[in-house]
């Protein structure tokens, strides 16, 4: 049953003896109007069924009014607390989406303008224990590198941010692709090891996992790559002599 289904029944206040009929509801369901015994239409709020100071004349309909208000009541309630917890939801999004974006804007800013950071994705940060155990390897004492495996190929970026001075010189030439550097510190790169790994990857059926590192112990996970492309480039190595750096082009296929 609804409250409007009351209408018509016989009702009467308790506390001035005045007796009447129920003509109506507002469309909120919270007052209702009774033409009473002097003569007058009177409002109350339907609270008046539930505190015993109106009851209707048929005390099972009394019960059954009494039911439907107190459930129309918790309802509300619950509606009130679903639109509270939504509401809190979203401020601690917006919170969180906003602490996410100076951690984002930390990062970048780490990095040279040649590195073009504004490509790199800055999330999810992980541990390099946290990498170990994924992928199967040991970055503990390096931190990066080529690190090849019976079915893929886990690439570590390192870079010296905005020092300038590192071996290595990967960098991002758009979204989702990455230019990473050769293994090999002294003189000119050489398409063995772990290079040929990455160039053959493709053709070996080998996913290639990439990942950035920030510090010795805080990585990034950028997705899977595959190797579309490598030449080589002028770059000084360790001892700062010019050499022949081989860069692999990676594009992302999945993450």
């Amino acid at each position: 049953m609804e409250l409007k289904d009351f209408i018509g029944e016989s009702i009467k206040h308790n506390k001035n003896g005045m007796t009447g009929k129920i003509v109506s509801f507002n469309d909120e369901g919270t007052i209702c109007t009774a033409s009473m015994s002097d003569g007058k239409n009177h409002p109350y709020t339907i609270a008046v069924f539930v505190n015993g100071l109106v009851s209707i004349e048929d005390s099972a309909k009394q019960d059954m009014i009494k039911g439907i208000i107190n459930d129309n009541s918790a309802k509300a309630q619950a509606e009130a607390k679903a639109k509270a917890d939504a509401k809190a939801a979203q401020k601690a999004a917006a919170v969180q989406a906003a602490k996410d974006a100076a951690e984002a804007a930390k990062i970048v800013g780490m990095f040279g303008p040649d590195y073009h950071a504004e490509h790199l994705r800055t999330f999810p940060r992980v541990t390099y224990q946290h990498v170990e155990a994924k992928f199967g390897i040991k970055i503990a004492v390096r931190g990066c590198g080529i690190n090849v495996k019976d079915d893929s190929i886990v690439l570590i970026s390192s870079m010296d941010k905005k020092g300038g001075k590192f071996v290595y010189h990967d960098r991002w030439e758009a979204k989702d692709i990455y230019i990473y550097s050769g293994e090999g510190s002294k003189g000119d790169q050489q398409y063995t090891g772990g290079n040929k790994e990455i160039r053959d990857a493709k053709k070996n059926g080998k996913k290639i996992y990439l990942l950035v590192k920030l510090s010795s112990t805080d990585y990034i996970y950028q997705g899977i790559y595959e190797c579309t492309g490598t030449w080589t480039e002028d770059a000084k190595d360790a001892d700062g002599v010019l050499r022949k750096e081989i860069k692999f082009r990676l594009e992302k296929v999945g993450f």
